[in-house]
């Protein structure tokens, strides 16, 4: 008999303390940010882009002056005569070549500020995830990397408000 009630308080101390891990044990704290959310609402990407634009703007600047010189000229060859079509396969020329070149400013810009989107972006995470005591932090970017979620453990919005302070030196 003795060794049934040995055995008894041996299951009900394990029960107890399995109890007791489960209510006050490693309690981990997780949650999970929608990426997408987070890339369009950073604001170093939203400075990046602008960036970007404005370079843009100005190489489509340029080709449409150039395009105009070219009607402008092809319009004088109507009534000069044809020594006036050397000029304007220059300026097609010329067009190709600033499309082209623009073209490649356009990727080598989206590369490079992607890249420091990225960088940063990752630096804040983990920053985030530090300072929040997160132990497990999603990203969800709606390919299914991460199917669901309880609402509860969305932190886009405070990681957002987290990145974009710490881009702005808060």
């Amino acid at each position: 008999m003795r060794l049934k009630e040995i055995a008894i308080c041996f299951l009900i101390s394990v029960a107890v303390a399995f109890s007791i891990l489960l209510v006050f044990g490693d309690s981990k704290k997780e949650g999970y940010i929608d990426m997408i959310k987070l890339n369009d609402q950073f604001e170093l990407k939203i400075d990046l882009q602008n960036d970007l634009d404005q370079e843009l703007k100005k190489g489509h600047q340029i080709i449409d002056n150039l395009k105009l010189e070219i009607q402008r000229v092809y319009n004088d060859s109507l009534t000069l005569g044809n020594d006036r079509f050397i000029t304007i396969k220059q300026l097609q020329t010329d067009i190709e070549a600033k499309t082209y070149e623009y073209a490649q400013k356009e990727q080598e810009l989206t590369e490079k500020y992607n890249a420091q989107i990225l960088t940063q972006l990752n630096e804040y995470l983990k920053q985030f995830g530090e300072e929040n005591n997160i132990d497990i932090l999603f990203g969800a970017s709606g390919q299914g990397t991460l199917l669901y979620g309880k609402e509860k453990y969305d932190l886009t919005e405070q990681c957002i408000a987290f990145v974009n302070g710490k881009y702005k030196g808060e």
